[in-house]
């Protein structure tokens, strides 16, 4: 049900989103899991290294107008480690969703362009792991994990001009994102760096 919603909210927006460019990044995630208990004790854990995949519309962008936006679909991969004393603990999810952002051209040339990005993401998990020493754990119905997270992204986006028609692009991106969903007294919260590297095709 999450995912038919989410893919009919992707596709109602792209058919909405009058957009001029495709593109599609892929790069790494260095999360750290902001995690408090039951006793809402910050339990300390190791930044895990993940993949991310973003693909979506950019619309047009004008020499007279530094503004422009994108709308995107995001998977992303949030990992991370952990010990007590005589436990290994790893988690292993991946999150599927969407993110809206706006894009401010702070520094323009005939073939490059530098943005700073700020924008608004919301997903939901689709996959999870828990292991702890040699038992494995499916932890997607775990209310910490699943439900809404949403929250806010800020970043840069440097293009470069191949051609007319086609960019390189690097990209690098913060995100917080909080559970909307989330009543246990367990609580988990998303702090993400990823750096992407990518391209853009002109649609017209």
């Amino acid at each position: 049900m999450k995912k038919t919603l989410i893919l009919g909210l992707l596709i109602s927006c792209f058919i909405d989103l009058q957009a001029q460019e495709i593109f599609f990044h892929n790069g790494k995630n260095l999360t750290a899991y902001d995690f408090k208990d039951y006793t809402h004790t910050n339990v300390d854990l190791q930044n895990g290294i993940g993949f991310n995949y973003e693909v979506g519309y950019i619309s047009t962008k004008r020499k007279d107008n530094p503004i422009f936006y994108s709308l995107s679909a995001v998977i992303n991969e949030y990992n991370a480690t952990g010990s007590t004393t005589g436990a290994l603990m790893e988690w292993k999810t991946n999150y599927l969703g969407l993110k809206g952002s706006v894009y401010y051209s702070a520094y323009q040339t005939k073939y490059g362009n530098l943005a700073l990005r700020l924008g608004l993401a919301t997903e939901t998990i689709v996959y999870g792991r828990q292991k702890i020493n040699f038992d494995e754990t499916d932890i997607v119905n775990h209310e910490e994990f699943s439900g809404v997270f949403a929250g806010p992204t800020v970043g840069i986006l440097y293009s470069y001009m191949v051609n007319t028609n086609f960019a390189l692009q690097l990209g690098y991106n913060y995100d917080k994102h909080f559970s909307l969903s989330n009543k246990n007294q367990e609580k988990l919260s998303f702090n993400n760096h990823s750096l992407n590297i990518g391209f853009s095709v002109k649609l017209d």
